[in-house]
């Protein structure tokens, strides 16, 4: 999720964008981070580990924006963040071949 589209969807005021778009930028760096360090032959077991890493980067991420927004924010933030998991969801059935 980009700032530019947190700022269109959310309206985003300066001083929020100004306090999460450092956010995004580390936890873009950690997801990245993770992804270099996977082996994409791994086992699925170590596939599994990896997704739990990434979950946990993305729930510290919610749970630092969260506080920055305001109600009407939050709920259309959940909505952006439940299109992107329908979004990962397809990506991954396409990716199985189903």
């Amino acid at each position: 999720m980009a700032i530019e589209e947190m700022r269109s969807r959310l309206a985003l005021t300066p001083e929020q964008e100004a306090r999460i778009s450092p956010l995004i930028e580390e936890r873009n760096a950690k997801l990245k981070a993770l992804r270099e360090s996977s082996d994409p032959n791994g086992s699925r077991r170590e596939k599994l580990g990896l997704l739990k890493q990434v979950r946990g980067v993305q729930q510290d991420f919610v749970k630092q924006v969260e506080p920055l927004l305001s109600k009407e924010q939050k709920k259309e933030w959940a909505t952006m963040r439940d299109e992107m998991k329908e979004t990962a969801k397809a990506r991954l059935r396409e990716k199985r071949g189903g």
